[in-house]
């Protein structure tokens, strides 16, 4: 257990086949994709359709002979703690056999996957090939929980690639399809979460499913509890102006602490600066309060419109926001969640304020922060390298 618990990170494998032998060679993985040589003890299975073997991989490279790639697995049911790279060849047979593999493996490629593109490991294109695949094999309610996060989490950075659109959407759809658009009696409790995950992304990319959920909003209280955020939401994204108000005066008549958080997130939805501004002029105020305030900076997080409006903001408020949040963690939270949508379009001129704005107290969380930013930054850059009309 030493080598694990006394020095930082993890391993990748990277996998190579030439038709005749598996090769793996180990590294240290780094969010940014720079080499970093290093070997861990790694407890490690590989499994065909006709085989199995089982190795402690210490070494920097391990060639295995394998005349026949079907059925591979590399550490099958994540045993090891690792992530596996599949290259191209590898990969595309990964894509077929996708539905037959257990959940955990399921969940295993979506999350290697989408690190991997943070990374720069993998290719935009080559996630999104994954993501169709999955549209019909992925069922259980463990690796769609990745796919969900993944798409999410892509969102914002890809907001503007019509491709990573389009896919996200058909994807959703069809989850959507096969679970139900609402509740019914007997349904598992796991489509509920996951109803609300995919609505809530629907949303965000699919103009028509806004407009359709935020007709619901005049009679939200009669609405699924698990549908409610994303109606709230859609009642923002769609109607605009005319939703402003409606929203803020429910949000500070209601009684419930959750609907208050969830209409708090839908006021961070407005695609309109001048919007988005209203609502963070009313930061704090009635019904939100300090610490209330960060559900309005989820909703911004998730909003790609965001970043001028609430940096220029913030360079207003930055010590009066010290001031309101001194003693608790929720500077630190708020700059984690809004320096990165900040610089999704202006990196270098965010990180030349935060290198001379830094509060004292978050240091850590800005340094996080703007690491996301670079990530992000060199992610839409890479997109528009390979394919410069995305």
């Amino acid at each position: 257990m030493t080598e694990w618990i006394t020095r930082p990170g993890y391993p990748i494998i990277h996998a190579t086949w030439t038709g005749s032998t598996l090769s793996l060679r180990q590294e240290r993985f780094r969010a940014d994709g720079a080499p970093s040589p290093a070997t861990w003890p790694i407890p490690l299975r590989v499994t065909t359709a006709g085989s199995e073997r089982e190795k402690l991989f210490d070494s920097t490279s391990w060639d295995l002979p394998l005349p026949s790639a079907q059925g591979l697995r590399i550490n099958p049911e994540r045993t090891a703690f690792a992530r596996v790279h599949y290259d191209e060849r590898l990969f595309d047979r990964v894509l077929g056999d996708l539905g037959s593999w257990s959940p955990i493996d399921q969940w295993g490629v979506a999350i290697d996957t989408h690190a991997f593109v943070y990374a720069g490991v993998t290719t935009v294109s080559r996630f999104l090939d994954l993501i169709r695949a999955a549209e019909t094999a992925v069922t259980d309610e463990l690796p769609l929980a990745g796919f969900l996060f993944a798409l999410g989490d892509l969102g914002v950075p890809l907001h503007d690639h019509p491709e990573f659109r389009a896919t996200a959407r058909s994807f959703l759809k069809a989850q959507r399809a096969r679970i139900g658009a609402d509740r019914e009696p007997s349904e598992p409790d796991s489509f509920r979460l996951a109803r609300e995950s995919i609505t809530n992304l629907l949303v965000q990319m699919d103009p028509e499913v806004a407009r359709d959920l935020a007709r619901r909003f005049a009679e939200i209280d009669r609405v699924s509890p698990e549908l409610r955020p994303a109606v709230a939401l859609a009642y923002a994204v769609a109607e605009g102006e005319s939703a402003f108000t409606p929203l803020l005066e429910r949000l500070r008549s209601t009684p419930s602490d959750g609907e208050r958080s969830q209409l708090m997130r839908a006021l961070g939805g407005f695609r309109d600066p001048a919007l988005l501004r209203r609502t963070l002029d009313v930061v704090p105020g009635p019904g939100i309060t300090p610490s209330g305030s960060l559900h309005v900076f989820e909703g911004l997080f998730r909003n790609p419109a965001a970043g001028a409006p609430l940096f220029e903001w913030y360079k207003e408020r930055e010590r009066s926001l010290s001031e309101m949040w001194s003693g608790t963690p929720s500077l630190s939270l708020f700059l984690t969640l809004c320096i990165p949508v900040m610089g999704l379009t202006r990196e270098n001129e965010v990180g030349r304020y935060f290198r001379d704005h830094t509060p004292s107290e978050a240091r850590m969380a800005v340094g996080q922060a703007l690491e996301t930013s670079r990530l992000w930054s060199r992610l839409r850059r890479e997109v528009t390298r390979r394919d410069p009309e995305k």
